[in-house]
């Protein structure tokens, strides 16, 4: 089980990187997690797409697929934002996962951050939901400051701020850990 919750948490990586690579272009690298969103009000996009829907393929398979309701790409801070993302993954031995979140932002290749009721399903089972999840490709670490709650068949795990070490392979609940085992 301890395995297939790390290969789950590898792919949901995997999942975040690719998005944010094939959006936006790295054209520096990044300094810190902060990423600057421009505000509406503050500037217009310099580029906007409307209802997308992304296949990336190998070969003749299916990798991943993005759809959102919309995309603003900002050049001069060099982030695109997602609204009502959906993005499923194609393993190759068969298995899904599929990610949801209110909205994204991508920074250059290395930083992916989703948020707003953000949940990652698995077809073998698992569920994981939070307020949000930030991806650094740099150091390959997955975490939230937010309430994480991971359910599988008859297991919920409830825990505040998440790390996911992909270097590691270790996942790490940081503050008010429970675990509910029913049956």
């Amino acid at each position: 089980m301890k395995r297939t919750k790390v290969i789950m948490l590898v792919l949901m990586a995997g999942i975040l990187l690719g998005v944010g690579g094939y959006i936006a272009a790295d054209r520096s690298r990044n300094q810190g997690l902060e990423v600057n969103i421009p505000q509406a009000t503050e500037t217009a996009a310099d580029l906007s797409l409307k209802d997308i829907r992304y296949i990336e393929t190998k070969g003749d398979r299916k990798e991943w697929e993005l759809t959102a309701k919309s995309a603003d790409h900002f050049l001069k801070d060099e982030v695109t934002q997602l609204q009502d993302l959906h993005v499923t993954f194609y393993a190759q031995d068969g298995r899904t996962i599929t990610v949801t979140g209110d909205r994204g932002y991508v920074k250059g290749k290395h930083m992916i951050e989703l948020h707003g009721h953000v949940v990652v399903i698995t077809n073998d089972g698992y569920r994981v939901v939070t307020h949000s999840l930030c991806y650094d490709g740099e150091k390959r670490h997955i975490t939230t400051e937010d309430s994480v709650t991971i359910e599988r068949e008859g297991i919920t795990v409830k825990g505040r701020g998440l790390l996911v070490d992909l270097n590691t392979e270790k996942v790490y609940l940081h503050d008010a850990v429970e675990t509910v085992i029913q049956g």
